[in-house]
């Protein structure tokens, strides 16, 4: 495997790292000739040092893509290739094989082919994001304070089952009760759990639910909003306008300190992050539709590019020893 480039991704990329932020890494390489013309190469490759479930500072994430899974993301418009892209802390000379630094230098000239007037899609679907992990979060929320209901029933009175105090359980927004052959159920959120199991157990296994949640949702459920899924769409947002405006942006963005205040929970997500969004929604609009970028990017530049790429490379024996 030879690898064309890598670079410092997420947080410590983006200028909005904390002491906590593990380390990631996104790169390319060039698959040898024979998995090219067989197709057998990997798409994508991880290497990832986590093995505690939970990243922290001492984990080190790297994401490489075989160059044409590359291309095809890029093709699409997606928003870790543009990052790629436009990063300024890249290594590719000092790499094993320094010969294939002029395919990323390529890259770089021509990245303009990859910015169309359809960047605006993705703005709308951060937006997306933000709303579900907060609903998301919500759920969560909901269903540690069933929880600590029922831990108050069963220390009151402990070996009593759900049909004891069914009167008492709430119903709401997807928490219903029903009943499916015969039986009575309470429901939460696609949960089902029967009348006639102990609170106990109920307790156990909704605890199940709640812990299979993610930290970053825990700690929405806590905050009612995810502020850092906030500021990852703030910040796409303003990169989105840099290229409508200029064809480029670069890192720290000039927004650095206000998204690491996002991220950080310092402003208010109803009357200072949500209004925020919609305008830069509504900019991004405006520029799209008056910019001069095409509808669509030329796909048949890149084959033939990437075509190119594979004759160069592997004219000069670049072949397949791993």
């Amino acid at each position: 495997m030879r690898k064309i480039m890598k670079t410092v991704f997420g947080s410590h990329l983006y200028g909005l790292n904390t002491e906590h932020s593990d380390m990631d890494f996104k790169g390319i390489y060039l698959p040898t000739i024979d998995d090219i013309l067989l197709n057998s190469y990997k798409p994508i490759i991880n290497k990832d040092t986590n093995k505690k479930g939970k990243n922290d500072n001492t984990d080190v994430d790297e994401e490489l893509f075989a160059l044409p899974k590359f291309i095809e993301l890029a093709c699409r418009g997606e928003t870790v290739v543009l990052d790629m892209l436009f990063s300024n802390a890249v290594e590719y000379d000092c790499l094993q094989d320094s010969s294939l630094g002029h395919i990323w230098v390529s890259l770089q000239n021509n990245r303009h082919r990859f910015i169309t007037k359809n960047l605006k899609a993705y703005i709308g679907y951060l937006k997306g994001h933000v709303a579900k992990n907060n609903q998301k979060g919500k759920k969560l929320k909901n269903i540690n304070n069933m929880i600590r209901m029922l831990n108050r029933q069963e220390k009151e009175q402990p070996g009593r089952r759900l049909k004891d105090i069914w009167q008492m359980l709430p119903t709401g927004n997807e928490i219903i009760k029903g009943e499916l052959d015969g039986e009575l159920y309470w429901s939460l959120f696609g949960s089902k759990y029967k009348d006639h199991i102990t609170i106990k157990y109920c307790i156990e296994q909704m605890q199940l639910k709640s812990d299979s949640y993610g930290a970053r949702i825990q700690e929405t459920a806590k905050n009612n909003v995810d502020f850092k899924a906030a500021s990852h769409a703030l910040r796409a947002g303003y990169q989105i306008i840099d290229l409508y405006e200029t064809g480029f942006y670069s890192y720290p963005l000039a927004q650095t300190a206000m998204l690491r205040d996002v991220k950080a929970g310092k402003y208010d997500y109803e009357t200072e992050i949500a209004p925020e969004l919609e305008r830069i929604i509504s900019e991004i609009e405006t520029l799209s539709d008056n910019s001069d970028y095409p509808e669509k990017i030329d796909k048949e530049f890149w084959n033939e590019w990437l075509i190119g790429v594979y004759e160069d490379a592997f004219e000069f024996g670049c072949d397949n020893n791993d």
